[in-house]
């Protein structure tokens, strides 16, 4: 019976990479083969012929075929390809091959590309400057199926890459926007004099009543355990199950005087900071406990982002704050505790606008500096193509990339 099932086995893996004798027939393998390495992942082109149904074979080695795949380490077979396909959930670091056959009408695959290696590695060591989008300072972005990112004088924009950008209309003309987020197919935009937006595809924007009348909106939170949270000016902090309707927070814990410029969720809570070390914390975005920051920093605080754990691993993740004079204050036990990181790279006075976190943190500066670190302790430079000197204010993860935006409709990417 053993010696039966094995055999079975055997017809099929061989019937898998060699293809079904049926009717059809083999094709060329396809020309002009790219594969671009990225964080994690590859992105695979090529020259499609019409009626040929494509098979990507990959493996973590430096040499690959069709037909010696199977007993390679981390084999697999991609069948229907379509160009540009991304090969997801690689290893940072590891070396990986790939190769590409065509077959017709369920025929053998014919012979394969020639096999070519790539490295992924960690987005965000160097970046691309695309067109300006707009005259208008850009503001804010997040990712959602695609990047959504809003600006000054109602700008709002979409791209599927971070580099090419549409436009679309605000219901609120002139609004200056300043932030984004995005859970569940609904994208929300916050901005001046309370102005809420939402969207199901960042392409047309509906305006939502406001439960902070004429208050400045600078931040608006990922979606936690109740919502989104958005922050603003003289202390105003406001809650939403679904972006749509907004609840005043009732604490009194908040400083009325203080701006709170940033908010992220994590580990459970609600984490807000802003001026003057302000640094809160909620279970619920609606009531919030001040910390006592003013021996962490006294120094403007502008964006924070959490960091979960390591797959597989235990603890309660790491929060980052940045903001003005190249201030990072760091929590490692899940906001309980905070402390300064004295070995900041930036410059004393540099003001740091926004952070977020995809697979290392993502720091970005009003001199256009951009810095990276993985554990929001060690920071290390990187390089912008062309140079950059302009502000950036905000910075976003997509899928396996960052896209930061900036003065003048800048925009960059990185992957």
């Amino acid at each position: 019976m053993k010696r039966y099932l094995a055999l079975i086995l055997l017809i099929a893996v061989t019937s898998l990479v060699t293809g079904c004798r049926g009717t059809g027939s083999s094709a060329p393998a396809p020309t002009n083969v790219v594969i671009t390495a990225g964080d994690s992942s590859v992105t695979i082109t090529w020259d499609m012929t019409p009626g040929v149904e494509y098979w990507i074979f990959k493996a973590a080695t430096a040499d690959i075929t069709p037909q010696n795949c199977l007993p390679l380490p981390e084999c697999a077979i991609i069948v229907h390809a379509t160009s540009p396909y991304i090969v997801a959930g690689l290893t940072n670091g590891t070396t990986y091959s790939f190769t590409i056959n065509g077959r017709i009408d369920g025929g053998k695959g014919g012979a394969g590309t020639a096999s070519i290696s790539r490295v992924p590695r960690l987005a965000g060591a160097t970046w691309t400057t695309g067109t300006a989008m707009s005259i208008n300072a850009m503001r804010g972005i997040t990712f959602g199926t695609l990047f959504a990112a809003v600006g000054d004088n109602g700008a709002l924009f979409s791209s599927t890459d971070g580099l090419a950008w549409n436009a679309a209309s605000n219901p609120v003309a002139a609004a200056n926007m300043s932030a984004a987020s995005y859970y569940n197919s609904n994208y929300v935009a916050v901005g001046a004099a309370g102005v809420i937006l939402t969207s199901p595809d960042a392409a047309t924007w509906t305006s939502r009543t406001t439960a902070a009348p004429a208050k400045n909106l600078f931040a608006i939170s990922n979606y936690g355990v109740t919502g989104f949270v958005a922050t603003g000016a003289s202390g105003t902090i406001i809650q939403s199950t679904d972006g749509i309707t907004w609840n005043l927070a009732s604490s009194t814990n908040v400083n009325p005087l203080n701006d709170i410029n940033g908010v992220t969720y994590g580990n459970g809570k609600y984490v807000a900071v802003g001026v003057a070390g302000t640094l809160l914390t909620s279970s619920d975005g609606i009531n919030w406990t001040s910390l006592t920051s003013a021996t962490i920093t006294s120094n403007t605080l502008n964006g924070i982002a959490y960091a979960p754990p390591a797959i597989g691993t235990t603890g309660t993740g790491t929060f980052v704050a940045v903001g003005a004079n190249g201030t990072i204050v760091r929590s490692i036990d899940g906001g309980s505790t905070w402390a300064p990181i004295i070995t900041s790279p930036f410059a004393g006075t540099t003001l740091i606008n926004a952070i977020t976190y995809g697979r290392q943190f993502i720091a970005v500066a009003e001199d256009g500096s951009i810095f990276t670190s993985v554990d929001g302790s060690a920071w290390a430079s990187t390089t912008a193509t062309p140079a950059n000197s302009s502000p950036v204010y905000a910075v976003t993860r997509g899928l396996y990339d960052y896209t930061a935006v900036g003065a003048a409709g800048l925009n960059m990417h990185s992957k």
